[in-house]
């Protein structure tokens, strides 16, 4: 051959060898690399009659298909279907091991379905979808399983898949709480998720989140990946709409994936605030106090929804079982806990108790009150410095926290009751936010922004104002008094505080005692202060600081 054609020759050669990856890469819909100079957005590969794995008319045990060019699909019970990809039987599946930056998917099918995707090929968790035919599915995971439920004949798979990156495996900052080891309690009002009806539970066991759980009965031909909750949350005065910015929503998913979170008014937060659990019919949800603003003594309110995506079916949540159900449905016109209204959500406290708000937004307290509506401290203070000592009665007011002393006599002279008050988690010493506000008997100390008082004969009666102490209505506070007696009379002078005990003396007088060796409510150490919960129960903290249950 001379140089003339032998260059023509390897001319005609290449221009061949071009075409042939031009038609090769024209074929080409999946791969399992994606480069990043890939001009486009995503690639979609579609499983259908034409790519069927199999021709075998009987069930084979395993079947591996690499009829998409650059991917490679494991059967498992499948034989072929007339017209259609395959048929699957019960427990049947079509695995493909890595399908990096999987994006949706769509099966086209008559039968039923379930996916279950995987971030990483160690990982033993994994998020499972309910998949409906004909419609496009946005999944999470670069590895999947699509598994027959019952005998299911699909005519086509089409999966999409991002050209430039994998999907990165969420992470939480609640990865190490073990959901499943917290102690929840039953909000017994019902929710029905079609057939069956569930009660969602609460927890406040932990001392970084808030946690839900929501269990479907055993017997229910329900999974997890059928339902959807919704959680909506308030954190503040109970409000008769949403949009003051305290209020919630949070979507969790049967599937496993992170929750989607939005509020009516403000900033939200991303989902590494969260957790989500699915353990047999068990679906677990936490959220961070902190994110939501609040500390894991504050109470907030809670209501429900459900959506069942197997049928198309969304329920609400109603109150009904609980103890208060007849006074609610008394005061709201039904048990119907409705989402656009806090002022409808159940309160949980700080102790996992539950109660609720009427329509003026004030919480009902689990106790009886004086018929005023006040908490009565069952013992008096200060009797060594003001003779048969003062009489003490508190509650969450409209404006403020409102305390009432009574004396045996007029409270006249150079005396003065020292209130001291503490917010937040209860720590040793005086560490802010902490006050001592001087009650001075001739009404001479009253500071507007944060508290008002008056005398009237026996009678001193203080608001401390919620917005002088930066907090909202239904927040619970640290307490204690004391009695300082400059002149002398009716009494000695000097200083005395408040000993909280009586004959006979309460359980919980009788805890505290034994928690501290003693009773006296000491001024230098705020965790030894009573705490006024958000329904106006009393209780205390432990010396370790954790909350008194």
């Amino acid at each position: 051959m001379n140089k003339r054609k032998r260059n023509v020759f390897y001319l005609l050669f290449s221009f061949f060898a071009v075409a042939v990856l031009v038609f090769s890469y024209a074929r080409h819909t999946d791969t399992l690399y994606r480069e990043t100079e890939m001009a486009q957005a995503n690639i979609v590969a579609t499983l259908d009659g034409t790519n069927a794995p199999t021709t075998e008319t009987t069930y084979q045990a395993s079947v591996v298909s690499n009829k998409i060019p650059h991917a490679t699909y494991t059967y498992t019970k499948v034989k072929a279907a007339a017209g259609s990809h395959a048929m699957l039987d019960v427990d049947g599946s079509i695995t493909k091991d890595e399908a990096k930056g999987l994006v949706s998917m769509k099966i086209i099918f008559s039968g039923e379905l379930k996916v279950r995707t995987w971030f990483l090929s160690t990982d033993t968790d994994y998020y499972e979808y309910h998949i409906k035919s004909d419609s496009a599915t946005s999944l999470r995971g670069n590895f999947f399983k699509i598994i027959a439920v019952a005998e299911t004949t699909i005519t086509s798979v089409t999966l999409t898949y991002s050209c430039t990156t994998a999907s990165e495996k969420p992470t939480s900052e609640l990865a190490s709480l073990d959901l499943t080891a917290l102690t929840y309690h039953s909000l017994v009002g019902k929710m029905f998720i079609n057939p069956d009806v569930i009660a969602p539970e609460v927890s406040r066991s932990s001392p970084d989140a808030m946690a839900f759980k929501f269990e479907i009965p055993a017997a229910s031909p329900l999974e997890p990946r059928h339902v959807n909750y919704m959680v909506y949350i308030d954190t503040g005065s109970a409000t008769a709409s949403r949009g003051d910015g305290t209020s919630w929503i949070f979507y969790l998913y049967g599937s496993g994936v992170p929750a989607s979170i939005n509020r009516d008014s403000g900033a939200t937060f991303d989902a590494s605030k969260t957790k989500t659990t699915i353990v047999g019919k068990t679906l677990y949800f936490a959220v961070k106090y902190s994110a939501l603003g609040i500390s894991n003594t504050d109470q907030y309110g809670v209501t429900f929804g459900s959506r069942n995506i197997k049928v198309g079916d969304l329920r609400d949540w109603f109150v009904d079982g609980l103890p208060f159900a007849d006074a609610y449905k008394a005061e709201h016109g039904s048990t119907y806990a409705n989402p656009s209204s806090p002022n409808c959500y159940v309160r949980v406290l700080a102790n996992a108790a539950f109660t609720w708000t009427k329509k003026d937004n004030k919480l009902v307290p689990l106790e009886t009150l004086d018929t005023d509506g006040y908490r009565v401290i069952e013992s008096t203070f200060g009797g060594g410095r003001f003779n048969g000592g003062i009489a003490t009665k508190v509650r969450h007011g409209a404006t403020g926290i409102e305390f009432v002393f009574t004396g045996q006599y007029d409270l006249t002279g150079n005396k003065v009751i020292e209130l001291f008050i503490d917010l937040g988690l209860p720590n040793t010493g005086q560490t802010p936010p902490w006050f001592r506000l001087d009650l001075k008997f001739d009404g001479t100390t009253s500071n507007a922004d944060l508290y008002t008082y008056s005398i009237s004969g026996k009678t001193l009666t203080a608001t401390v104002l919620y917005t002088g102490l930066g907090i909202s209505p239904t927040d619970q506070i640290g307490f204690t008094f004391g009695m300082l007696n400059n002149d002398g009379g009716n009494g000695s002078i000097g200083w005395d505080g408040f000993g909280w005990w009586k004959d006979p003396a309460t359980a919980t007088m009788i805890a505290y005692n034994t928690e501290y060796g003693n009773t006296f409510i000491q001024p230098e150490n705020a965790n030894r202060y009573l705490r006024l919960l958000s329904d106006d129960s009393i209780t205390f903290t432990k010396a370790d600081l954790t909350f008194y249950k």
